[in-house]
């Protein structure tokens, strides 16, 4: 491992990609997701040509949960640069600008003459920085997308209450489903409810979540 080290702080540009790319590998053996997907996500940072920018970012998206992609199709992108499928096909290496906001969401006008046309996500980036607890099941969301679904979710991520301040809030006693929390994740990044059965839509709507996508 130190050795992967050394390669990286002595790499070049054009090199550190693959460097990076060496440093996964190790990761992956010892059985680390974290490391791995942070290695992986600075090879694909360093990437230079497009064919490994496109490998890369399909790679990082083909590590996220399941779950996490409930209501996004293969074009889609999570609204950064480094998991944009549309950003990937763009040539030329700019490490700096890969974690911005992708161009997916705006005018459709990409650099170098490139048009790249409108995801159906969120223009906004999102990173998951927050989890629910149901019984034995974590789901991961985006505290102020959550936050967005109805004033309770507000008042309790945002308002005075202890939840406030927690990284992982227990919902096991709550009356919540993990199939309803699920639903309600996905509606708050895609603001669709088509991948869920009746049921569960009709769940949400009792918990004032979608309820715009059930009338």
């Amino acid at each position: 491992m130190a050795e992967v080290y050394r390669r990286i702080d002595a790499s070049t540009n054009l090199e550190r990609s693959r460097a990076f790319l060496e440093q996964c590998a190790v990761f992956r053996g010892l059985s680390d997701p974290k490391l791995f997907r942070r290695s992986l996500r600075s090879s694909r940072q360093h990437a230079v040509d497009v064919h490994a920018k496109v490998v890369l970012s399909s790679w990082l998206r083909f590590e996220r949960r399941e779950d996490e992609l409930i209501g996004t199709c293969s074009m889609d992108c999570c609204g950064r640069i480094l998991e944009c499928p549309k950003a990937s096909l763009l040539p030329g290496y700019d490490p700096e600008t890969v974690y911005d906001p992708c161009l997916c969401s705006g005018s459709g006008g990409g650099s170098n003459g490139v048009v790249v046309n409108e995801c159906s996500t969120s223009d906004e980036a999102f990173e998951y920085d927050m989890s629910f607890c149901i019984g034995d099941e974590e789901v991961r969301c985006v505290r102020y997308k959550i936050a967005s679904l109805s004033r309770p979710f507000k008042a309790m991520l945002y308002g005075g209450f202890r939840e406030s301040k927690l990284g992982t809030i227990s919902f096991t006693q709550n009356g919540i489903s993990v199939e309803v929390m699920r639903a309600a994740e996905v509606f708050s990044r895609t603001k669709r409810l088509d991948e869920f059965p009746p049921h569960v839509v009709w769940s949400c709507s009792s918990w004032r979540i979608g309820s715009a996508a059930t009338s």
